[in-house]
């Protein structure tokens, strides 16, 4: 279980650590929850382990998930010790929160943190305990410890995001959760909003959660402007991606996280074990309807679960033209050319009209991205360029290029 070697700086320098699949809760999607044998609950020493291991091979930004991580026995006792190890740079905390609404057990976490490295991801997911706890299916009371426990981080002045996975139940609230979000908790940084993975429960209940794409569109565009204009960082999930048209006008909240995403992270890992993103791709497949060939942000989706497609087949996916993109749209004959003109807080379509035009996904330097389609050429066609010139950053692989690396690297 090595860390890849192509990887150099903060690439590859992150992972999640699953101190094991056992939780609190029994959210109605949960994919964990047939996933104790898969993840047994590692001892202290164990976890210990295989965090030095990582940060031996130069790791440095660590992600504690489970089930639920706080509920481990040891949890304080291994977060300290992992803190004192000065090559970590950051550990978040992935959790529902539920713990450490207990005031003193959250105090207990952060005060083994005196230099703040401690960030926290909590699962929310409704704007309401009715329904928040009709969907996590733990304790009643489980909503107000969730609450309680974000407004302690928050003034804890740590890094704060939130997660709502969408289904059935909650997307027509979307937009009333972004405004609970806001006037509840002022000084949150991110609110992340995924899809479900087809494992543990939400197999189990797929007739009753799953919802299409076309029904999610209204209420998730609305969800993601109040957040965006209230100066809230609002981005869809990166392992449970929402495709680009559905996202109209706004892509950049899947794009930067999954450029991030794949550039920083490794895998998760467990006793003996480490599913790296690459596993992942395989263990989470995702495919691409006949349409998506002739959509100009092609190469910057990675278009639907498999798991949405065997339900839902094509179901909301419509192809993005020069013509129907709510976008900044640049033209020139160059990249050097239209580079200054890029919006730098959207994702723009750059086209092309020169013979050296390579189509493709771009990162570049200011936070700048965007597609390069060729003007009058076939949109969608291409591979996202592997070697960038000397003024952009690299790219992110595309599904397809993803998915052809992992046939060569099996799961260790």
């Amino acid at each position: 279980m090595k860390i890849s070697e192509e990887k150099k700086g903060d690439e590859g320098s992150m992972v999640s650590i699953n101190l094991g699949a056992f939780c609190n809760q029994n959210c109605v999607f949960c994919l964990a929850a047939d996933g104790k044998e898969a993840y047994p609950r590692l001892n202290a020493k164990e976890a210990r382990e295989i965090i030095n291991g990582y940060l031996d091979q130069g790791g440095k930004f660590l992600l504690l998930t489970g089930g639920e991580s706080t509920i481990h026995p040891d949890f304080v006792e291994i977060i300290g010790k992992t803190l004192e190890d000065p090559r970590v740079s950051s550990l978040n905390i992935m959790t529902n929160g539920v713990r450490l609404g207990d005031k003193d057990f959250f105090d207990a976490v952060i005060a083994v943190d005196p230099k703040k490295k401690i960030s926290f991801s909590f699962s929310l997911h409704g704007p309401n305990a009715e329904l928040a706890e009709s969907i996590t299916r733990g304790q009643k009371g489980d909503f107000e410890k969730t609450c309680a426990a974000m407004k302690y981080a928050i003034q804890s002045d740590r890094n704060v995001d939130v997660a709502i996975i969408i289904i059935e139940q909650n997307y027509r609230y979307l937009p009333e959760y972004a405004k609970f979000i806001i006037h509840e908790f002022p000084g949150i940084d991110g609110v992340s909003f995924g899809y479900p993975l087809l494992f543990g429960n939400a197999e189990i209940n797929k007739d009753s959660i799953y919802v299409k794409f076309s029904d999610i569109a209204p209420y998730l565009q609305e969800a993601l402007k109040i957040l965006l204009a209230a100066g809230i960082r609002a981005v869809t999930a990166a392992g449970a991606p929402v495709p680009l048209c559905v996202l109209s006008g706004i892509e950049d909240v899947s794009v930067r996280p999954l450029i991030e995403w794949q550039r920083r992270y490794i895998g998760t890992a467990t006793s003996g074990r480490l599913n790296t993103l690459k596993d992942e791709d395989e263990i989470i497949p995702k495919v691409k309807p006949e349409q998506c060939a002739g959509c100009a942000l092609n190469d910057a989706c990675v278009g639907v679960l498999k798991c949405y497609a065997d339900i839902f087949g094509s179901d909301g996916v419509v192809p993005v033209t020069v013509d129907n993109f709510r976008g900044p749209i640049v033209k020139g004959s160059t990249l050097s050319e239209c580079l200054p003109k890029l919006d730098q807080a959207k994702l723009n379509l750059i086209v092309l009209s020169g013979d050296d035009a390579v189509p493709g996904l771009y990162a570049f330097p200011e936070g700048k991205i965007g597609v390069v389609v060729r003007e009058g050429g076939e949109p969608g066609k291409s591979s996202v360029k592997s070697q960038p010139k000397a003024d952009e950053t690299p790219k992110s692989k595309t599904t397809k290029e993803r998915k052809t690396s992992a046939k060569r690297t099996r799961k260790s």
